[in-house]
């Protein structure tokens, strides 16, 4: 697989991780000191993976379906940098919905076990729209 691949695979393995309401496989996605920078949605800022896992717990304990999209992919991998447009669905207990399409900005690292992410900054391109 080539290194684009392999970067693009990242935001794949993210997304089914979170749409299958497991953590299991977060090591091969984000390094353990990673930072996930939602704050431009309201979210917080979380610093490595074990903080990442729980924020995504906490979602899972609120939702009953997900349904994650990335698209758009630009990579480079001589910088480790690349962006993609993530677009969310997600349903919940209560019944309440959740739709969001946002920029995510990423920061790449190939260590010894693959490509990780170590930054992600989450920008929306649409307003939040909840039902």
């Amino acid at each position: 697989m080539s290194d684009i691949e392999a970067i693009r695979a990242l935001t794949h393995r993210y997304a089914l991780l979170l749409d299958t309401a497991t953590s299991d496989g977060i090591e091969q996605v984000f390094s353990s000191d990673a930072v996930f920078d939602a704050s431009a949605i309201d979210l917080p800022v979380l610093t490595g993976r074990e903080a990442i896992r729980g924020f995504w717990h906490a979602v899972f304990d609120l939702t009953t379906h997900t349904a994650h999209t990335a698209t758009n992919h630009i990579i480079d991998t001589e910088a480790g940098t690349g962006t993609h447009y993530l677009r969310a669905e997600m349903l919940y207990k209560d019944g309440s919905t959740t739709l969001i399409t946002v920029l995510n900005t990423d920061t790449y690292q190939c260590t010894d076990d693959g490509w990780r992410i170590t930054h992600r900054l989450v920008k929306p391109l649409l307003p939040l729209v909840r039902g």
